[in-house]
């Protein structure tokens, strides 16, 4: 159920969207200056913000088997709100990543601290 929920409200702000151009098509744009300032805000965050969040997805994805089109596609949507639905497979691959990144970082600290123990050197 939180995952439908999370998914509507990006649905909800494209149906906003595609309501306020048809408003503004026909004429019938409304003159209210707070609907107008939460269609541009609107606007904002499903065009721009989701668009930002591709790159990110696409690395998350790396590696899960997902077409990278498809990957875009969906965040473009829905924004990051449609990976909640996860597979453990892609959450340990991730963890892996975050992991090896850490490996692969630790002699650039101060006192390193070794993955496998999880002390300081």
């Amino acid at each position: 159920m939180k995952t439908y929920a999370l998914r509507a409200i990006p649905v909800l702000g494209w149906v906003y969207l595609a309501g306020g151009v048809a408003a503004a098509a026909t004429g019938n744009a409304p003159e209210s200056r707070v609907l107008r300032a939460v269609f541009w805000i609107d606007a904002f965050l499903s065009v721009v913000v989701h668009a930002a969040q591709i790159p990110a997805a696409l690395r998350a994805a790396q590696g899960s088997g997902r077409p990278p089109a498809r990957t875009a596609l969906l965040t473009q949507i829905f924004g990051m709100t449609w990976r909640a639905e996860h597979d453990d497979a892609s959450l340990a691959l991730g963890f892996r990543r975050a992991q090896q990144t850490l490996v692969r970082y630790r002699g650039r600290f101060a006192s390193p601290v070794s993955v496998e123990s999880g002390k300081g050197a």
